[in-house]
Order: structure tokens, then C-alpha cells, then sequence
């Protein structure tokens, strides 16, 4: 049987499930490893109907024992390395077995998988980067001893076609005025696109080959002082250079500055590959009639404002409301009742800003449309995203056989548990911890006027009405912290101060700040209660490979096994 015949046969549907061998070691071991007179074909070991070859066993031994040949392991390291691929195989053929690729929660997720693999191959194949290597470096290398200062004018390339060709057409006309004799930064400040192009008139300073795209810096690189260059066309623009000096430097040898010229090549390259994925986003967006609806997102910042926390969501849209969409494209919509749980825990106290709203559904949306258009274009049954898929569904499966037949059935009570937790206490140890209310004013005038009402006032009032900062959205309540956090005002809060006392003013945050001391709490163990999940977790994990074994020992008795002599 060929090596292909093999990897067929794991994988071919109409075949009964218990023949799919584990892909990993097929696809991901890649490795050319040859021995004198060992048949690659030549089977090892027999699971019932399903084969594993030589092949399949030199590829996982070397992933296992990269650092060994297989004349120099011992027989006993060899069947170790079988051992574990019959057993994650039996692991498989159950997963099979019990149904488990069946199960909705797996299918749902290799669903998703399927999507973001297909988005994924889009992306590679309309985002094309030179290769990073030793070649590249040394280009780099040649162009690192200079540094520049340069004026530049940028013109944005579009989204179309013909939008890149009327920004070629309109950076040619400004590169004909400079060379008529138009003062360089006035253009620069009325007619390049950057943003800051009216208070920086396109001046960049101090310059290096890793600072702009490839093109520009070879035009830079062959420029003297005052010389302005033709429209280079980069990734998302055309640019026009002058340059305004050049400094040189003497380098240190390559071989030293090579892993800096490696990382900063890395961080170019994802520059640029954000870049192109932005730019590919928005074409899709306009495709597609991609639209925030204002009105929704309005209802959706005015309620949102009431929030005191993030688990108050509760009553803040009725279910018809829940219904209403914030976004929309011509094959989806996102809702409030969507929208709202994916973003609070993190955004909640700025879900009352329509920016941070916006920048949310734009991610949202773009994601989800790259997604789409990959899968239209049927890219997830393309060869590379189908292997991928199936090596993530034999995983998967694999995962969710131990996770139901081992974990779920280890005995986990708090009878069990409690011993365990006993042991690891000293881990959940929180130390002391400060809960303040503070109140914050932009000037010290107004914290001194506002401090000197605390004497006579209630606190929590002058907060709601004084208090000048996001704090306002929690009342101004920061804590419980513990020692280290907040800067000046947890310097104070664990300072001796009372509970209930009232701090005397101070610069804080580019303002002034008071607090009253609400609570001080002293160093304490969390109880068992409250770390049980945690307690259950590590539990499992230190019980997880005698419980496996104990498991796969019965399961076995299940199968034909045959072993034959190894390589």
C-alpha cells in the first residue's frame, strides 16, 4: 500500500469511520528520513481494519525524538512512540464510535474553524510578501548605515481600479507642479492625504530602511539632499519623497545586527499585512453594502450610558428592542441582541461612545465578510484548507472523547476535591485590598472649592455632581486593588488612612483628585467556595494521564491489535 493509498484510506467517508488513522504525524510531519531497506509501506500495527505503515511510524518518531535516528533509539523508546500512536488512534475510533462527529457543539465549531481557515487562504492568496531570508536581510543590511530626513506627499491608491488610476493620475499632476517649481511643504500641507498633513506639511524625520516600504527606501537610498522623486507606488499609496538630508552611520557587523534586521523585517511585514487586509476589508465592505444604521446605534449608546457595570445589561432593551440592527449587508445584519454580549465585558463603560461603537461593528463586519467571501469563492474546499480542517477535526475529536469518557467521570466532589484545595491554599492568596471613592477635578481650584464641601457634605453626592472624569459611570468606586495600583492614590489609600476618611487633595492623571476610604480589607485565603473551578481544574489535570491510561487500558480490549516488528 502507497503512502497516499494510506492517507485515502484513513479519510474516505464511504469507509466505515474506525479506519481513520491519526492525520498529525501524516501532515505535519514532513520530514525526509531515509534508512537502508526499510519499506515505507511495510505495515506496523493493525487496529482492527485500519493499518498504521513505517511511513506513519518514522514521521511521528520524528516529532517525538527529533534529536534521534532510528539506529540509535533503543527498542523500548520505538514502542513507546507505537503505544501512543495505537492509542491515540483507539482514542479516534471512538470519537467515531460514540458518535462524537456528530455532535452538534463540534460541528458548530468546526464550522467556524472552516470559515476562518477559508478567510485565512484568501488573505494569503491576495496578500503576496517578499519572503524574509538571508537575502533580504543583507538588502536591508546594505540600506541600514543610512538615515534621513525627508518631506513627503502621499496619495491614497483607492479601493478600485479605477480609483488607483485616478490617484496615479492626480500624483503625477503634483509631482509636475514641484517640478515647476511649487514650494514642496505648502503642497505637501494642502494636497497630501496623511492626516496630519496641515500641521506636519509631510515632514518625517530620521529615517530608516525600516521605517517605509521597500520601494521608497531603494528611491531614498540612490537621492541626494534636496532631490524629489517621480509618484512610488506602496501598498496602499503613492508617495513623492524629497530629501531633506542624509546621515550616515557605520554599522556593526551583519552577523550581529542580522536578528535586528530580522525582527524589524517581522514587524514590517505584519505593518504591511494589515495594511492590505484593511484595504481588502473595505473593498469587500463596499461590495457587499455594508452600513451602520445611525438611529439604532444612537438607541444603543443612550441606554448603554446607564450602565454602572459590566453584568447590568439586564433591563436595558426590551426584546423587540434586542431585535433592532446596528449594522447591515446584503447577506447579514448584526442586532443588539448580538452585538451586546460580545462586547461587554470589555467595552462596557464606553458602549455610550458612537466612535467605540462604530469601531466595534467595523471590526465585526469586516471579519465576518472576509469569511463570506472566501466561502463563496469556495476556498474552504481547496486541498490546503481541507487538510488543515481535518487534522483540526481529528483533534477535536480527540479532545472531546477525553474530556467526556476520562474527565467528565473522575469522581470531583467537594469530598474529593476539598484535601486537594487544603494543599494548594497558599496559592489563593489575596493580599490586602483598598476600595476608594474618588472625586476628580481638572483644576485645583475646583478640587479645592470641592474639597472643602466634603467637610460638611455627603460624599457619594459631591461625587455625582463635581466628579469631572469617566469615574462618574461607577460613581467614582475604584476597587477592591491591592497595593501597587492606582499610583499616587493607592500610595495613599494604604498609607494608615481610616476607613471612612477623606484624603486631602492631589495631582493625579493630568488633574486633582480626592477619595474617601470606603473599605480596607486585610490579607485573607479565598475560601473553597469560591475557587472550586479553579480547585476542579487543576485536580483534573494532575489526575488526567492516570485516568487516560486506566481508560485506554479498557478500551483496548475492544480492538485487534496487531503489532509487527519495527523499523
Amino acid at each position: 500500500m502507497t503512502r497516499s493509498e494510506t492517507t485515502s484510506r484513513r479519510f474516505n467517508p464511504e469507509r466505515a469511520r474506525g479506519t481513520i488513522l491519526v492525520l498529525a504525524a501524516c501532515v505535519l510531519g514532513n520530514f525526509i528520513f531515509c534508512r537502508k531497506h526499510v519499506e515505507t509501506s511495510r505495515v506496523v500495527a493493525r487496529l482492527n481494519d485500519s493499518e498504521i505503515t513505517s511511513q506513519d511510524f518514522i514521521d511521528q518518531f520524528k516529532l517525538r525524538h527529533p534529536e534521534l535516528t532510528l539506529s540509535q533509539a533503543e527498542p523500548s523508546v520505538k514502542q513507546r512512540v507505537l503505544q501512543d500512536m495505537i492509542d491515540q488512534q483507539i482514542i479516534l475510533m471512538e470519537a467515531y464510535r460514540l458518535g462524537y462527529d456528530r455532535d452538534a457543539e463540534v460541528r458548530a465549531f468546526l464550522t467556524e474553524k472552516e470559515q476562518e481557515l477559508a478567510a485565512q487562504a484568501y488573505l494569503d492568496k491576495e496578500i503576496k510578501l517578499e519572503p524574509i531570508n538571508d537575502t533580504l536581510c543583507r538588502e536591508y543590511y546594505r540600506w541600514m548605515h543610512k538615515v534621513y530626513d525627508v518631506s513627503f506627499i502621499r496619495i491614497g491608491l483607492g479601493l478600485s481600479d479605477q480609483e488607483k488610476e485616478a490617484a496615479g493620475r492626480k500624483a503625477q499632476e503634483i509631482y509636475r507642479l514641484l517640478q515647476s517649481g511649487a514650494d514642496f511643504r505648502r503642497t505637501a500641507a494642502t494636497r497630501s492625504e496623511h492626516s496630519t498633513a496641515v500641521s506636519d506639511s509631510g515632514k518625517y524625520s530620521l529615517v530608516t530602511c525600516f521605517n517605509l516600504e521597500k520601494p521608497v527606501i531603494q528611491q531614498l537610498f540612490t537621492m541626494k539632499p534636496g532631490m524629489i522623486s517621480e509618484p512610488i507606488e506602496v501598498s496602499d499609496a503613492f508617495f513623492i519623497v524629497r530629501l531633506e538630508k542624509v546621515t550616515e552611520q557605520k554599522p556593526a557587523e551583519y552577523s550581529i545586527v542580522r536578528p535586528e534586521i530580522l525582527e524589524e523585517l517581522n514587524k514590517r511585514h505584519q505593518t504591511i499585512r494589515a495594511q492590505k487586509t484593511a484595504r481588502l476589508e473595505a473593498a469587500l465592505k463596499r461590495q457587499y453594502h455594508y452600513a451602520i444604521l445611525p438611529n439604532q446605534v444612537d438607541l444603543f449608546c443612550s441606554r448603554t450610558k446607564k450602565m454602572k457595570s459590566r453584568s447590568d445589561t439586564l433591563n436595558l432593551f426590551t426584546a423587540r428592542e434586542k431585535q433592532l440592527p446596528l449594522s447591515r449587508t446584503d447577506f447579514n445584519v448584526i442586532t443588539i441582541g448580538e452585538f451586546l454580549p460580545k462586547v461587554v465585558e470589555y467595552y462596557w463603560d464606553s458602549l455610550s461612545q458612537k466612535r467605540v461603537v462604530e469601531m466595534l461593528l467595523n471590526h465585526m463586519n469586516g471579519k465576518r465578510i472576509l469569511k463570506h467571501h472566501a466561502m463563496q469563492q469556495q476556498l474552504n474546499k481547496s486541498p490546503e484548507v481541507e487538510q488543515k480542517l481535518q487534522v483540526l477535526l481529528t483533534q477535536t475529536l480527540k479532545e472531546r472523547v477525553v474530556a467526556k469518557e476520562v474527565l467528565a467521570k473522575i469522581p470531583t466532589s467537594d469530598a474529593d476535591l476539598q484535601p486537594y484545595y487544603e494543599k494548594l491554599k497558599t496559592n489563593f492568596r489575596i493580599p490586602p485590598q483598598a476600595t476608594v471613592q474618588e472625586i476628580f477635578c481638572r483644576t485645583k481650584a475646583e478640587i479645592d472649592r470641592v474639597h472643602a464641601l466634603s467637610v460638611s457634605r455627603d460624599f457619594a453626592g459631591l461625587q455625582a455632581a463635581y466628579s469631572q472624569d469617566q469615574e462618574t459611570r461607577t460613581n467614582g468606586i475604584l476597587g477592591p486593588f491591592a497595593k501597587g495600583r492606582h499610583g499616587r492614590l493607592g500610595e495613599l489609600a494604604f498609607s494608615g488612612m481610616r476607613v471612612g476618611e477623606i484624603s486631602e487633595p492631589f495631582a493625579y492623571r493630568g488633574g486633582y483628585s480626592f477619595f474617601k476610604l470606603l473599605a480596607l480589607t486585610p490579607e485573607r485565603i479565598e475560601p473553597f467556595s469560591a475557587v472550586r473551578e479553579k480547585i476542579k481544574q487543576a485536580y483534573l489535570d494532575e489526575h488526567k494521564e492516570r485516568y487516560t491510561a486506566e481508560w485506554l487500558q479498557a478500551a483496548r480490549k475492544q480492538y485487534r491489535i496487531q503489532t509487527e516488528a519495527l523499523p
